[in-house]
């Protein structure tokens, strides 16, 4: 995600899959947080629509430093990670 945002970022993802999607493997995806300037802590690193062809393996996300975090790892599901959790 990128360094330097604002906190309006809150909605953002850092990978994301198309709504329309039906089949798609992902494997050892990683989403990593450095916001620098502003507290931002988006709801999840991964945006994925549900369904049996949609898998991810091995997905993280990782904070680096700055301020915030993520909440979730894949749709609002997984643990995150933050100032107090290094991934």
């Amino acid at each position: 995600m990128p360094y330097d945002v604002t906190s309006s970022y809150n909605s953002k993802v850092g990978y994301r899959v198309g709504e329309n999607v039906q089949n798609h493997e992902a494997f050892g995806v990683g989403v990593y947080t450095y916001f620098r300037d502003h507290y931002v802590k988006p709801k999840s690193a991964i945006s994925a629509p549900s369904g049996r062809g949609i898998q991810f393996t091995n997905s993280k996300a990782v904070f680096l430093n700055g301020q915030g975090g993520i909440e979730h790892i894949v749709n609002n599901n997984g643990n995150g990670v933050n100032s107090g959790s290094h991934g």
